[in-house]
């Protein structure tokens, strides 16, 4: 369980089962992930590995 910052601002409840595309998200990757509420607050599903970034270490 950790939390990312989005876009818009929010900060996003991250379960490990939510990751579609690889096994873990690091600092620096580009995700996509659907942003859902619910009791406990907002978290994320269908989180995908969008891109690396320019200098970043690939992670697959």
């Amino acid at each position: 369980m950790g939390y990312i910052d989005g876009d818009d601002g929010r900060e996003i409840r991250v379960d490990g089962r939510a990751i579609e595309d690889g096994t873990f998200v690091v600092e620096g990757l580009r995700v996509t992930y659907v942003p859902t509420e619910d009791e406990n607050g907002w978290h994320a599903e269908h989180l995908n590995i969008a891109k690396h970034p320019q200098g970043a270490a690939g992670h697959e």
